[in-house]
């Protein structure tokens, strides 16, 4: 059989175009990129192997999984450099592990990411066992001197509990924490319970963040603390900056803090650095304290979204200062602060005051307080040091008087205030007669499109009817059979 000579030329063609992509590669250095293969922490080990797996090693830096996190909370550099690209995967353990992690030398492109394994992602199988996933992980605290960290515990069983990864310490050390003057942007921290395991005089937070911003904080349990439970700060290097530049913190949960003595500040959130463009929304708030207030905003913060939130008084012992949400005597220069849909329930005296009189000058364009809900609360000034309020909700606020568009409540609205259901009832008084405020966002805490009847509803939630009950399809009458007898 004769091959055609035009297969010969096509083949030649082809084979000269690979042999010289090849010789490009071989002289020009090029080479197939490697992907980092992961690294495991597991606290059940004897030894500390070179995390490779999760197979205890056989020998100290043998093959195997690392006993303790490879550089830890101290942040003296013992040998131990990050590197970017993979994942540090933690298992859970009935072992604390003592130190946490200082991610100060690092190395690579991409992020580094921190997260605790769970039976459904964690990794290789090599060594593997279903205890690592259930079992909660316990460290000390994290100190991120870098950017573009992710710390993530995974998972959680509830709102308050059952998070995969708890980081803990001592009232005198702040639990996650950027540094002064080093720039540390893009980080995240999710699904982490915060705490501190001792009270003394010591004021130290859950998330103390200094410079640069553009960070995300999302379903975190911050509680029983010393201090504040999300801290932004100014860098001495960069004037205005703050930490809390166009922050996130959503989905979480802070409370009973201040637990330490002799300290004036435990507030819920706090900036001191001037921030713009910080987002706050769905979180619930409980029992705080201190000489300011619940959220403070020191001077100068501009473009805060503050909405969805839940804010209450458990345990009758909150010593609320200059207000739920407010600023300082010495403060000034506030521009577009919005505080919208916010439930407000069972608070003390003074506790549910917002931008009032005596704590800054908050007339500057954009300041909004709008479609809130107040229960059961002493409010007494809103807006008295200045900014546009409407269509506030208020039922037995005995030292509120009704002025403007305010609505007054006669009935409880809740479904359940004593458990801290705070979901609407069918027929009260907060639904349909919010304002739209679509231009800010456009769901409840719940992620419940707005509205979901004739007008937005008052308050954290939307109330969403009941589906009616199928009516159901009458069945057939069957037709009955001939019982003719047959003619003969």
């Amino acid at each position: 059989m004769t091959v055609p000579k035009n297969i010969f030329n096509m083949f030649n063609m082809k084979g000269k175009i690979f042999l010289l992509l090849i010789v490009g590669c071989l002289f020009f250095g090029f080479t197939p990129k490697a992907e980092a293969a992961d690294f495991y922490i597991n606290a059940d080990c004897t030894n500390n192997g070179d995390g490779s797996s999760w197979s205890c090693a056989s020998a100290p830096s043998g093959s195997g999984s690392f006993n303790v996190i490879p550089a830890d909370s101290s942040c003296v550099f013992n040998g131990y450099t990050w590197l970017r690209g993979v994942t540090y995967w933690i298992a859970g353990s009935d072992n604390i592990y003592a130190n946490g992690a200082c991610f100060r030398n690092v190395t690579g492109s991409g992020r580094i990411t921190f997260k605790k394994a769970s039976v459904a992602n964690h990794g290789t199988n090599t060594g593997w066992l279903a205890s690592y996933g259930t079992k909660q992980a316990v460290t000390g605290p994290m100190v991120l001197w870098a950017s573009d960290i992710t710390i993530d515990g995974s998972y959680r069983g509830a709102p308050e509990s059952g998070y995969g990864l708890k980081v803990q310490t001592t009232s005198q050390i702040n639990i996650i924490s950027t540094r002064n003057n080093i720039p540390s942007t893009g980080n995240i921290l999710k699904y982490l319970e915060l705490t501190h395991t001792t009270y003394t005089t010591a004021a130290a937070h859950a998330v103390n963040l200094w410079g640069n911003g553009n960070n995300t904080i999302q379903y975190v349990y911050a509680h029983d603390l010393s201090g504040i439970c999300f801290k932004g700060n100014k860098d001495g290097a960069y004037d205005t900056s703050s930490g809390f530049n166009n922050l996130v913190i959503e989905e979480s949960v802070c409370g009973d803090v201040g637990r330490s003595t002799g300290i004036s500040h435990y507030e819920l959130v706090k900036d001191d650095g001037m921030a713009a463009g910080t987002i706050i929304r769905n979180n619930v708030f409980y029992d705080w304290g201190g000489s300011t207030g619940g959220i403070v905003l020191s001077s100068g913060q501009s473009n805060w979204k503050i909405y969805n939130n839940i804010f209450s008084e458990r345990n009758g012992n909150s010593s609320c200062g200059n207000g739920v949400i407010t600023g300082l005597t010495a403060g000034l220069g506030w521009t577009g602060i919005k505080v919208y849909n916010n439930t407000f329930a069972n608070i003390n005296v003074g506790c549910a005051n917002i931008f009032s009189s005596g704590f800054g000058d908050f007339s500057g364009a954009g300041n909004e307080v709008k479609n809130n809900l107040f229960y059961k609360t002493t409010t007494s000034n809103i807006c008295g040091g200045g900014c546009t309020k409407s269509k506030n909700w208020f039922y037995i606020t005995p030292n509120h008087t009704l002025t403007g568009d305010d609505i007054s409540g006669n009935v409880n609205p809740f479904t359940n205030s004593t458990l801290e259901d705070f979901t609407l009832l069918s027929g009260s008084g907060p639904i349909d007669v919010g304002l739209d405020l679509s231009v800010a966002f456009t769901t409840d805490k719940n992620g419940l499109s707005r509205p979901q009847g004739s007008a937005w509803d008052i308050g954290a939630y939307e109330f969403i009817a009941a589906s009616p009950a199928p009516t159901p399809t009458p069945s057939s009458t069957p037709t009955p059979s001939d019982t003719t007898p047959p003619s003969i």
